[in-house]
């Protein structure tokens, strides 16, 4: 009995306070890990979210650039077939009415394929840049994989 007391007194713990620190370590570490991939899983879900907004967002900018790349191919057709000559017979005065309607007819058709074409530019920018944003969510989430499954880290 002196020597347990001897032992207290010193400093030296008893196996039952060993096991129950070491309970209470493990009990504190095993909360820290929970409340880590509480953390880790609301962040997941969250890049999950951004992730489909980002992902409607590239479709829908690729839809309306194929779209309009359709459109800007068939005012091309238009604009070949559009090259036909007035017929021989047809009144000085009335023939040349007929060439300024032309006129004006093909500046409005250059004037809306060059805003065509410059809307198209501007539409292949705008998906690139949502392109990069989605593949740099999707990085995010592999990362965020990365510390949910340790085991999948290591190569």
């Amino acid at each position: 009995m002196v020597l347990a007391f001897a032992a207290r007194t010193l400093g030296a713990e008893t196996p039952v306070e060993a096991a129950l620190k070491a309970l209470v370590i493990e009990a504190k570490e095993l909360r820290l890990s929970l409340e880590r991939t509480t953390l880790v899983t609301s962040r997941v879900y969250v890049t999950l979210q951004r992730v489909q907004v980002q992902q409607e967002e590239v479709t829908r900018l690729s839809r309306e650039l194929e779209g309009l790349r359709d459109m800007i191919t068939r005012m091309a057709t238009q604009d070949a077939d559009s090259n036909m000559r007035l017929p021989e017979g047809i009144p000085p005065e009335q023939r040349k009415m007929v060439e300024e309607e032309m006129k004006r007819g093909k500046a409005r058709f250059e004037a809306e394929r060059e805003a065509n074409k410059a809307r198209e530019a501007d539409l292949a920018s705008r998906l690139r840049t949502e392109q990069i944003k989605l593949s740099e969510l999707h990085e995010k989430l592999d990362a965020l994989d990365r510390i949910l499954d340790p085991a999948r880290a290591r190569p």
